[in-house]
Order: structure tokens, then sequence, then C-alpha cells
């Protein structure tokens, strides 16, 4: 991607435990965190770089960060912690709009 500002299918991906190499746009390196790789925006050899460099590691190693990406994703995205962080948006808009 060459702009992007949260990309559900990476954490679609990662909640699969499927480590990602993804383009640095929007909020996609906070999402992947170290659970996969970060490749500069627009550049071909980068992201080519990016999946090598996973294709080419053992099987373990992509277990293991696919499970810490699935990890991630339900500490970090998960329904209980997008509900209250919701909660919280509502809350300080109403009491902006008290006050």
């Amino acid at each position: 991607s060459l702009t992007e500002s949260f990309p559900t299918v990476v954490i679609e991906a990662m909640s699969c435990a499927v480590p990602c190499v993804v383009s640095d746009t929007g909020a996609s390196r906070e999402i992947v965190g170290n659970t996969g790789d970060v490749v500069a925006p627009g550049s071909l050899d980068a992201l080519q770089a990016g999946i090598e460099r996973f294709l080419e590691g053992s099987a373990e190693r992509r277990q293991s960060l696919g499970a810490a990406a699935r990890r991630r994703v339900v500490d970090c995205y998960g329904m209980p912690r997008m509900s209250a962080a919701f909660l919280d948006t509502y809350r300080s808009v109403i009491r902006q709009v008290r006050s």
C-alpha cells in the first residue's frame, strides 16, 4: 500500500496466526509491532526482501511469529479492548458536551 489508515486485512491475517510484511503506512507499523516486517511504502524491492526473509527462515520461526501476531491482535484489538476504548471515547465526548 502507498496509503492505508488502518488495514483490517492485516489484523485479519494476524488473527489467523499469519506473520505479515506490511508497508509503513498508516497504523501498519503499530498493528504489526514486532510480529512481522515493515517495509518502505512503494518499494517492491523492500517488499520482496521482506517476504523472502520469511520464506527463507525456518517454519518454527514463522509459526512463532504467527502465534505472537495472533496474541497481539487479541490483546490489542480484541472485542473487550476495543469496546472499552469506544466507551472511553464516548464518555469523553459526553463530558465535553456537558461542560
